[in-house]
């Protein structure tokens, strides 16, 4: 039996939350050409996490939740991207 939540945010909560303590262990590009519906985009950034004790889990980067297309991730204080901008446009 599906379990009843009170709010989005409680739903967000444990579906997310199941991630916590995961580390990522591999990244790539999945090409979803073979399924051509004209609708969605071909290629899905995807993360495998691992967590010790767990099966691996897949991470499919999506626009919504019924995988309409590719979507996008905000990385934020992120310094790896800061310093490549530094690089390019000199101290801001």
């Amino acid at each position: 039996m599906q379990k009843k939540y009170n709010t989005w945010e409680d739903w967000a909560k444990a579906y997310y939350g199941q991630l916590v303590g995961c580390t990522i262990k591999e990244f790539k590009i999945e090409d979803n050409s073979q399924v051509d519906d004209g609708y969605t985009d071909d290629q899905f950034p995807v993360f495998v996490l691992e967590k010790k004790g767990y099966k691996d889990i897949k991470i499919s980067v999506s626009q919504d939740e019924e995988g309409n297309g590719s979507g996008f991730l905000f990385i934020e204080e992120n310094k790896w991207w800061l310093t490549q901008i530094t690089k390019m446009v000199g101290d801001i």
